[in-house]
């Protein structure tokens, strides 16, 4: 899909985009984290969802610590993370 989606950047800007322009936004660090990686660009984690229960208190708030945790033990980290896109 990177391949693809950087294509169809370039065919409209008539250039191809710098990969430090480009963020990946996704909410599972196995899949989206890890395909954004792997293609070289930056990787925004939501953290409402598929990961929410890890995350989140009873409360529904990101828990930093819980956040901190979970980044450490993953073999990808995002640039950023956000509980959700507002």
């Amino acid at each position: 899909i990177y391949n693809a989606t950087l294509a169809k950047a370039s065919e409209i800007l008539g250039r191809t985009p710098e990969k430090s322009r480009i963020l990946a936004i996704g909410d599972a660090i196995r899949t989206d984290v890890a395909g954004a990686a792997a293609f070289g660009v930056d990787c925004l984690f939501l953290s409402y969802g598929i990961h929410a229960g890890e995350l989140h208190g009873q409360d529904g708030l990101l828990s930093r610590e819980k956040l901190a945790e979970f980044l450490t033990s993953q073999a990808f980290r995002p640039k950023a993370a956000m509980r959700h896109l507002a």
